[in-house]
């Protein structure tokens, strides 16, 4: 399950009516184990009824070679190479240009800090034009962003495949989702080293961030917080930077490819453990 109120079972079970009801409950119980990555599918999941037995909470693995801190020299290199002035504060958004990653809610607080930190550059990468309706959405947010006069200070850069580049050239990574499952693309901010600016999605962000520690949490959808959230970071080398080494700390310790792969391989080892024991009772009776 990796999509709260998308493929959880009580959300299946709402979209899908009666029918679609007794699939997925069939499905479900038919698995060997259910897999979450967050908190809060999990607790979808135990309210549909469900055995709770089979359930394990495991989140995606991030790779922490390709997604790592750079050096300052890689910094600037990459700045040039992907056009970024090196005077710039670059926040960074990684994902759909769609309402649900609250991309609107973004460009206000953008436009509140370039009000009070002039030397900033909003980067969103991302498909701009995949379907009627990202494409509808995009426009408007390109005309939001010139009715704000903040045009010179936005990249709409479209779809990209060196996201590691962008994080790599960017100060801090902003995710404002209205929902999420667990969103890898912040896990692979915080190893990379940027400090996240997230809003509190119940049983998800706490689940990966703790405020001021290894990341911020804004508690609100006012783009005045976050504005003053990004700015904190900005204006506070020392907190930048205990935020910065806090974040690679957390992924390396939960979240890591290494991690995440001794979590699965105990899951399959359990599996098969409880296969042999349910075989030989079976062979017994007979």
């Amino acid at each position: 399950m990796t999509l709260l109120g998308s493929d959880d079972p009580l959300a299946i079970g709402k979209d899908t009516g009666k029918l679609g009801r007794v699939l997925s409950r069939l499905v479900f119980s038919k698995a060997d184990a259910v897999i979450s990555i967050s908190p809060a599918l999990s607790s979808a999941y135990r309210l549909s009824g469900l055995p709770t037995e089979k359930l394990r909470e495991i989140s995606n693995p991030v790779d922490t070679v390709r997604f790592c801190p750079p050096s300052l020299m890689e910094k600037f290199e990459l700045r040039k190479r992907l056009n970024i002035n090196n005077g710039q504060f670059v926040i960074l958004f990684v994902g759909f240009i769609t309402k649900r990653k609250g991309i609107d809610l973004l460009i206000d607080s953008f436009k509140k800090l370039t009000d009070r930190c002039p030397e900033v550059l909003l980067l969103l990468a991302g498909p701009c034009s995949r379907g009627k309706k990202i494409t509808d959405f995009a426009k408007r947010m390109k005309q939001k962003v010139e009715a704000l006069n903040i045009a010179e200070r936005v990249v709409f850069a479209g779809f990209v495949d060196n996201v590691d580049e962008y994080m790599k050239a960017s100060d801090i990574f902003v995710l404002l989702s209205e929902k999420e499952g667990c969103p890898n693309v912040a896990l692979e901010a915080m190893s990379t080293g940027l400090p996240v600016v997230t809003l509190n999605i119940p049983g998800i962000t706490k689940h990966i961030i703790q405020d001021r520690i290894d990341g911020i949490i804004v508690k609100e959808r006012d783009p005045g917080k976050i504005a003053s959230a990004m700015k904190s970071l900005l204006e506070n080398l020392a907190s930048y930077k205990r935020i910065s080494e806090n974040a690679r700390k957390t992924v390396l310790k939960r979240f890591s490819t290494e991690v995440v792969h001794q979590q699965y391989q105990q899951l399959y080892e359990d599996i098969t453990r409880l296969n042999h024991t349910l075989f030989a009772k079976t062979n017994k009776k007979r």
